[in-house]
């Protein structure tokens, strides 16, 4: 990204970019019909749009549950089924070291949403049609939400807009401390950095490089037109679709300016 002073609203022409890495695309899988009519659905937030997948992991923080041998009945702009079965870990003795078992099972996808242009499925519903895992409390459907990723593009621009805005003297401690991780709970300690900050601070963003759900920001801070710093580096993270500016990055400039966090 260029390095440009960034004090108002930020505008970018974004076609197909790269997902952490990955080049965008729609594979070629399901019908000429489905790819047409359908939506797509974005495997664990990754960017790998699919129309008709064999498999799908439900729970992407363990990959504990996933839908397999799916065979798909329908696949609309609305929703999408599929039979198929559910692989699940048997935690025994411990997830790492346990087997995976196959039950029977149908799979609806549903709750489409247009994003970045793209028709994209949020939720994702599994019905055990046989005999459920052994242990299994959670009934016999469950529901999953399918994350979604901003591609990179829009992802830097999300990432300087939190950036700027948490800097900027003209945001209150309220806005401050919903632009910070945990930052609701650091509202006092908020207020005692700024207090000893320039109350014309303004900030300027060099660069962003995003990674999946964390980004790496390049920064330096501004008095007016005067620079206050030399070039910084943080953290900004994704916390439930929203980039937020990283507490470790907070906490080390707190400390660097006599605040005790308390983290």
């Amino acid at each position: 990204m260029r390095r440009a002073r960034i004090v108002g609203t930020l505008a970018v022409v974004a076609s197909l970019v790269a997902v952490g890495g990955v080049a965008v695309s729609i594979p070629a899988s399901g019908s000429a019909a489905a790819r047409r009519a359908g939506g797509l659905v974005d495997a664990c937030g990754a960017g790998s749009y699919q129309t008709e997948p064999t498999s799908l992991v439900l729970t992407c923080a363990d990959a504990g549950i996933i839908a397999t041998r799916l065979a798909w009945r329908s696949w609309t702009s609305s929703d999408a089924l599929a039979t198929g079965a559910a692989t699940v870990i048997d935690c025994t003795p411990s997830c790492a070291a346990g087997r995976t078992y196959d039950y029977p099972a149908e799979l609806t996808l549903s709750r489409a949403r247009l994003v970045d242009g793209l028709l994209l499925f949020t939720s994702a519903t599994l019905r055990f049609t046989g005999r459920l895992p052994l242990g299994w409390h959670a009934g016999r459907t469950s529901t999953y939400p399918i994350p979604l990723v901003p591609k990179t593009a829009d992802a830097q621009v999300l990432v300087t807009e939190t950036w700027t805005a948490f800097f900027s003297a003209n945001s209150s401690i309220g806005q401050k401390a919903r632009l910070l991780e945990n930052g609701t709970a650091s509202v006092v300690e908020i207020q005692k950095m700024f207090a000893v900050l320039p109350s014309n601070l303004t900030t300027e963003v060099d660069s962003v490089r995003v990674d999946g759900r964390a980004a790496t920001v390049r920064y330096r801070f501004f008095a007016g037109p005067h620079p206050v710093s030399v070039v910084r580096t943080g953290a900004a993270v994704d916390v439930r679709g929203r980039w937020l500016v990283g507490f470790a990055t907070w906490a080390k400039l707190a400390v660097e300016y006599g605040v005790h966090t308390g983290g």
